[in-house]
């Protein structure tokens, strides 16, 4: 599930001055770079950061503290981000940092912007060995717009110039390779992937791929350059169908999701493909129109560098921005994350601007980070405001789905809405404009919620509810009405136009008329509605009306109510923000929460994991609390104000909850090794269960029947009482061996090393070994006795289809075709003519 967790700070910086573009530079540097680097001893990694007028400082994400710093001065000024290769071998850990400065006390003007400081420091070496370590410094014969390297290449550094020049030096700084752009080509945006990773192109050997956005001859392109150990080369490049002026930003991720966003916030998205060794460029999904941001409040004023994309995993892009100054409310930095082959937003989270920046122009860029976390970069765009403004780098944590899937969009439709300007467009569901009667229904819950009276809450929508149940009734009899007296009519008409029928035919006739119309009534009171017609928007409104998620969760409301919704199947988990599941989890309504489970379609593997660990606790608790050698515990799990099902009753609803195998196994990953153990024991007692009962191979006489078309078939046992009750909390075989299978899949090595857990699975053993030989005996049969199974599927087909179908012909058409073959000639008849 999609997440976006509250993102921490790892370091800020003081922005005294404005860093001001020098001769050398295409664009205004920023005060603060920051870029990432992967450790193996690190599982979070390492940033390097370069801010101007001060120096390079490489900061433990795990730890927020510098490892490695470069201070440089007041005078310093950057060009470019600052990156840092890290090598290890055995114990120690080798990091390389490279920098660009544009200006410094030591560096001739005509080498600014030109210049590569590198230092190499031993991570495990003392302070003073580390100190004595002198940079390396190379000159590069155009100037320097970016620095990259990937780890399929760490021993390489590709350096792009403004122009789109490019050339690849080694460690030592030498220059092994070089490729010159075309005339009048100026670089709008880069970006650097590793070449394996690139399902788009069409050989995915190790290396780096450069992807650039640039602006030649009036028209700006995508090229996609490959960069191996001393080879570069142009494998595609397309043009791209908006003008230079209109871009505000872009995003490339590995999978060939390519966005434009547009200056007044439409939002262009792409794929990339080779046809015939060319790159072409084609429409991936709808585009639409975001609002609610600053950018696109004032869409003539320079934006290009307050908002920033940041492409993560297949379609999803990670948008960042300030929002839309407001007087009713402060002005926060938007972080959303977005899925654009589906046009939904996924996730969101508002991060409050901080105080040294509130008076001033945000600047910000979003910083790639590896899984699991993304860096942003604030910083002042001018020197208007606070004197003493501050740059920020912080780390967001987010969680963010491998691909792109219908399971992930569902019911995510209406989540965007407020981002997004037209609300038909996608990414927003459609306006739903319910009646009148209807907006005074959620009023009145709204007012009711509001001043605690929960009775009439209660009685405000279920007096709608009857009156709409008996406006429906009305409308079908007055239907019904109309209906039987057109029959009539009809029938009239038919008996005038019969001169001569003899009684028997007519009454026979008649008969068989007054049963098929008798039938057709019937068949379409079963399939009119019983209850009033909900809507999409109107069950979300009174869901939120009721359920208030953005109140404290032990704020009292209507769960009648909200029993009728889940009882009709109107309700989806994403109609509430955070998860109908985890808004009744969190106000313990664990009623609600198994009448979910029974009506609800769209609840993620996560949310039933998340609940049956919960039920997990309570009942260690529970046993905790019977056994008299144990210590008093009087703790209880979150969320769980409610006496929560046993653990076999809530199991078996999740067992036969629809699921997903893959994002189930990834969410039992998350319970412990006891808590698997549990659940393992209980299916271990179904099992049992199931192996004594035993399997009867021919069904007795009284479970054999005849069904509504008059054709013998085996009986259905959910209707036998007694078989239900015996059923209550036994879930079918296949679904308990499918649980059990997907458990083991997921956390086997886990159990292998709680030794609890061995005598249980061995007892599963034992039991279904046994059961697979008999199968395998019963298997053996198929052939034999298939043809008899294809006969019975046959005689209950066509009787389904004869009683559709009904009587062909009635006695008056058949009489009619008689008369009429008795006045045609035959082909052999024979006649005398006499003159």
């Amino acid at each position: 599930m999609a997440a976006i967790n509250e993102p921490f700070l790892l370091s800020s910086y003081a922005s005294t001055t404005k860093a001001q573009k020098s001769k050398t530079e295409s664009k205004r540097p920023a005060n603060v770079y920051a870029t990432y680097q992967k450790a193996s001893s690190s599982s979070d990694g390492y940033v390097t950061v370069a801010a101007q007028a001060d120096g390079v400082h490489v900061v433990d994400v795990s730890t927020l503290h510098p490892v490695i710093s470069h201070t440089l001065g007041p005078s310093s000024r950057f060009s470019c981000p600052a990156i840092t290769t890290i090598s290890s071998s055995n114990a120690a850990q080798t990091c390389t940092t490279y920098c660009v400065p544009s200006a410094a006390s030591d560096i001739p003007t005509s080498e600014a912007g030109r210049t590569i400081w590198a230092w190499t420091e031993d991570l495990s070496s003392s302070l003073a060995d580390r100190a004595r370590q002198t940079k390396k410094v190379a000159v590069i014969p155009h100037p320097i717009e970016g620095l990259y390297t990937t780890g399929e290449l760490p021993d390489r550094l590709a350096i792009l110039s403004p122009k789109g020049d490019v050339t690849v030096v080694d460690e030592q700084l030498a220059i092994k390779v070089s490729r010159n752009s075309e005339e009048g080509q100026d670089i709008l945006k880069a970006y650097v992937l590793e070449r394996s990773t690139c399902t788009f192109l069409e050989t995915r050997n190790p290396g780096m791929l450069l992807g650039l956005v640039s602006d030649a001859a009036a028209k700006v392109k995508l090229q996609i350059l490959t960069v191996a150990e001393d080879v570069i080369e142009q494998v595609g490049e397309c043009d791209v169908p908006i003008s230079k002026d209109q871009i505000s930003c872009t995003s490339i991720s590995s999978s060939g999701c390519f966005s434009v966003l547009t200056r007044d916030g439409t939002w262009h998205c792409y794929t990339l493909a080779f046809l015939d060794a060319k790159l072409e460029l084609k429409s991936f999904s709808p585009e639409f129109t975001l609002t609610a941001l600053s950018p696109f409040s004032k869409p003539k004023s320079p934006q290009s560098q307050s908002i920033s994309l940041l492409a993560l995993t297949s379609s999803h892009v990670l948008l960042a921005s300030p929002t839309s100054p407001s007087p009713s409310s402060q002005q926060e930095i938007a972080l959303l994350l977005w899925d654009l082959q589906y046009s939904v937003l996924l996730a969101s989270h508002l991060l409050p601007i901080p105080s040294s920046l509130k008076e001033a122009q945000i600047e910000l860029e979003l910083v790639p980070a590896g899984v699991g976390q993304a860096l942003l970069v604030l910083s002042p765009a001018d020197d208007k405001g606070k004197e003493q403004a501050m740059s920020s780098v912080l780390a967001i944590p987010c969680t963010v789905p491998p691909m792109s899937t219908i399971a992930g969009a569902l019911g995510k439709a209406n989540v965007g809405a407020r981002w997004v300007k037209d609300a038909s467009a996608p990414g927003a569901a459609p306006e739903e404009k319910y009646d009148s009667e209807r907006r005074k229904v959620v009023e009145g819950i709204r007012k009711a919620m509001d001043g605690g009276r929960l009775p009439l809450v209660k009685e405000v929508f279920f007096n709608w509810e009857q009156k709409e149940a008996q406006r429906v009734k009305e409308q079908r009899e007055k239907k019904e009405k109309e209906r039987k007296k057109a029959e009539k009519e009809k029938a009239k008409q038919n008996a005038m136009d019969v001169e001569e029928e003899g009684s028997e035919e007519a009454e026979e006739g008649s008969a068989e008329k007054a049963d098929q119309v008798a039938e057709s009534v019937e068949q379409e009171e079963r399939e009119e509605p019983t209850h009033p017609e909900l809507g999409y928007v109107f069950v979300k409104d009174v869901l939120n009306a009721v359920l208030q998620p953005s109140k404290p969760a032990n704020t009292p409301y209507s769960t009648e109510v909200l029993a009728y919704l889940l009882e009709r199947k109107a309700v989806g988990n994403g109609m509430l923000e955070g998860g109908l599941i985890g808004v009744l989890r969190a106000k313990g309504d664990w009623k609600s929460i198994e009448l979910a489970l029974r009506n609800v379609l769209d609840i993620t593997e996560v949310e039933l994991v998340d609940c049956l660990r919960i039920v997990i606790r309570k009942h260690l608790l529970r046993a905790a609390a019977s056994d008299p050698t144990s210590m008093d515990v009087d703790s209880t799990p979150k969320g769980a104000t409610q006496e929560i099902l046993s653990l076999p009753s809530f199991l078996a609803l999740c067992i036969t909850y629809p699921t997903s195998l893959p994002p189930l196994r990834v969410a039992l990953r998350s319970l412990l090794a006891e808590e698997l153990t549990l659940l393992i024991e209980v299916s271990e007692r179904w099992v049992t269960r199931w192996v004594d009962r035993g399997m009867k191979l021919l069904p007795s006489e009284k479970e054999v029947q005849k069904n509504e078309h008059g054709v013998m078939v085996l009986g259905d046992p959910k209707k036998d009482k007694k078989v239900k009750e015996s059923n209550e909390e036994l879930p079918p075989l296949d679904k308990v061996t499918i649980f059990l299978q997907t458990l083991l899949d997921s956390s086997f090595l886990t159990l292998l090393q709680y030794p609890l857990s061995h005598p249980i699975l061995k007892r599963i053993q034992a039991q279904l070994q046994p059961e697979i030989a008999y199968l395998d005996v019963i298997e053996s049969l198929r052939g034999p006795l298939e043809p008899f199974a294809i006969a019975q599927a046959k005689a209950v087909r066509e009787a389904t289809r004869e009683k559709k179908k009904g009587p062909s012909q009635d006695w008056r058409q058949k009489k009619k075709l008689a008369h009429q073959q008795q006045q045609i000639v035959g082909v052999y008849q024979l006649e005398e003519l006499v003159i």
